[in-house]
């Protein structure tokens, strides 16, 4: 995962920092009827940011939590495609450091909230799907606030590959500039 934010250091110059993340997670969907399916998602972060000329990395892996609810707006049918509402937040808390620098432990914390409309269509075993993503990020690292705004496009297939469990592969671009791969098993009981 991939996104840029500009930060505002005490003497209010500001500036920007490139992030670069993988974040293996798990996600928890409980379905609530057709409609309503909140979850929670947890996961283990390895982070590197640059800028400035600088190059900072996660010495150990973070911690990143959160929840959401998806609302199912319309059911995919036989002639229709389903769409959805996506929204949730997530934490991160990393402890980075500089390349050059092994004494030093900088606190590297953000919260993300997002929200996205995506439409999917169930065709046999695939389901392709496709949507658009806006997150609003905050946070703090090294004296400075943290503030990030995106726009994501993404797109993705899921594969049931037995009963209960499905293949997930996804792309997205942040920004219409950065490109993300992720890929999962889904399963469902």
């Amino acid at each position: 995962i991939g996104s840029t934010f500009s930060g505002t250091a005490e003497n209010i110059s500001q500036y920007e920092l490139k992030e670069k993340t993988s974040l293996p997670a798990i996600k928890f969907t409980v379905r609530l009827g057709e409609k309503f399916h909140p979850y929670i998602k947890f996961g283990i972060s390895k982070t590197e940011l640059t800028g400035y000329g600088k190059k900072w990395e996660s010495r150990q892996d973070g911690i990143a939590g959160g929840f959401g609810l998806k609302y199912v707006l319309l059911q995919d049918t036989v002639v229709t495609p389903a769409f959805a509402v996506d929204t949730g937040i997530i934490f991160k808390n990393v402890k980075i450091k500089k390349f050059d620098d092994t004494d030093i432990d900088l606190n590297y914390k953000t919260r993300e909230l997002s929200a996205s409309f995506w439409t999917s269509k169930k065709l046999k075993k695939f389901e392709p799907y496709l949507g658009l993503q806006f997150s609003f990020m905050d946070g703090e690292f090294e004296n400075c606030d943290i503030d990030a705004d995106s726009v994501n496009i993404f797109y993705g297939c899921s594969y049931k590959f037995l009963s209960g469990i499905n293949f997930v592969f996804e792309n997205s671009f942040v920004n219409i500039k950065n490109f993300n791969f992720s890929a999962g098993i889904k399963i469902g009981i």
